[in-house]
């Protein structure tokens, strides 16, 4: 995407579905669950591709917008770790390094309208318009131009849903997931109407609350919840709809989904086995944030399953040099190819 070249006649959509697995699509499309998405899409244009490490929303869509791997943007993961206090932190669009496929387009004159891609929040200036995603907390604040938060307020814009009913109230919140997209692309389709753009991406975080949350419902049919879960699809479909009845024929519309999706059996906390094994302890009480691991500690982790050595003149109190890094290193390799799953 970041390589293509843009005419002056050209203008490219992109709409994403977070956290979509080609599997589950496949199947909706085949059951003509998605009808608009069906009647634009080739069947043999439906292709699965690989996402990131670790596969993790805020890292994968870092690496779309700017077209390097974590090394390069630096997103490595939900949280992170201020290296001065050793307080977890949530990296941003503030800690992302390089520039953004939009923002390089910006700078050969192509317009651009991006609306909720996950690390686009604070929203940085760029040509055309951007809506930033979900770590933001108010309307005044995830957009530039600024003054659209006019704009935002007056559709009934929701930056996020509110996943604290999922459990106590699944229908609700089924509700509530179809309500956002709908305003969600109303806003995109106000947008495309209303400015120049020549690449347009909406981003449709919902899904991947619908499948956080409901997944066991969403892959067995015949869920009570059944009904609510169509809905939300249909949302995405009239949405796509709504979308492209907005573009020319000349236009180009890309779907694509940052990673899939399947049920958890088992969890592995890294480091509470760091623990048990004795790389480090913890000191005092409460919760076990980095800030209390002990002195001597030599290893510890972050999520998604990301282990990082203590090392000399980076860590606060580290203590593990070039030396003995690979030492640890290898000790830790093949103590997790030894591991086994309980029971199995």
């Amino acid at each position: 995407m970041r390589f293509m070249r843009f005419s002056k006649k050209k203008r490219m959509a992109v709409i994403s579905l977070d956290g979509f697995p080609h599997s589950l699509m496949t199947h909706l499309v085949q059951d003509g669950v998605f009808s608009s998405i069906c009647h634009g899409m080739p069947r043999d244009r439906l292709q699965p591709m690989r996402s990131v490490v670790p596969t993790v929303s805020s890292v994968a869509w870092s690496t779309y917008m700017s077209g390097v791997n974590p090394g390069g943007h630096g997103i490595f993961g939900f949280v992170d770790r201020d290296l001065k206090t050793f307080r977890l932190t949530l990296p941003n669009a503030a800690d992302r390094h390089g520039s953004t496929i939009w923002e390089d387009l910006g700078k050969k004159d192509i317009p651009c309208i991006v609306v909720n891609v996950p690390v686009t929040y604070p929203p940085v200036p760029i040509n055309g318009i951007l809506i930033g995603g979900f770590l933001g907390v108010n309307l005044d604040s995830i957009v530039t131009p600024p003054e659209l938060h006019r704009l935002l307020k007056d559709q009934g814009y929701i930056i996020d849903a509110d996943t604290s009913t999922a459990a106590s109230d699944p229908d609700g919140f089924l509700k509530q997931l179809a309500e956002i997209v709908q305003r969600r692309s109303d806003v995109f389709c106000c947008l495309l109407e209303q400015y120049p753009w020549q690449f347009a991406h909406l981003h449709i975080m919902e899904t991947d609350r619908l499948f956080h949350f409901l997944w066991q419902h969403v892959a067995i049919p015949g869920s009570c919840y059944d009904g609510g879960i169509h809905a939300v699809f249909q949302a995405i479909d009239a949405a796509f709809a709504r979308i492209v009845s907005t573009l020319e024929d000349s236009d180009e519309v890309v779907i694509l989904s940052d990673h899939g999706f399947c049920e958890a059996v088992l969890e592995f906390d890294i480091n509470a086995w760091l623990a048990q094994a004795g790389w480090f302890k913890w000191q005092g009480t409460g919760d076990p944030g980095l800030h209390r691991l002990a002195p001597g500690a030599q290893v510890y982790s972050l999520l998604p399953g990301r282990i990082y050595l203590m090392r000399n003149g980076r860590e606060p109190g580290g203590s593990v040099n070039t030396v003995s890094a690979e030492s640890i290193t290898g000790q830790l390799i093949r103590d997790l190819e030894h591991m086994t799953i309980p029971g199995t």
